[in-house]
């Protein structure tokens, strides 16, 4: 049970990361384009996907590891 918990926070955390450097790279190649406007909020959203999904794999790992038991059996 402790593997699938470690894992899927880990791989929900990749998941998120992915997806935050994703839309990044194409809001950027739009912006080069001149298609868009780059906005901060834009910018901001994408990156706390990224802080956010590494704060997860982070905590994934260290579940995994044992350091942190989320409960008790």
């Amino acid at each position: 049970m402790d593997f699938y918990i470690g894992s899927g926070a880990a791989l929900l955390g990749v998941i998120l990361v992915v997806l935050g450097h994703s839309t990044l790279y194409f809001e950027l190649k739009a912006s080069i384009k001149g298609d868009t406007n780059l906005t901060l909020s834009t910018m901001k959203s994408a990156y706390t996907l990224v802080i956010g999904g590494l704060i997860i794999i982070i905590l994934g790992l260290l579940y995994l590891m044992g350091i942190i038991p989320w409960y008790n059996v």
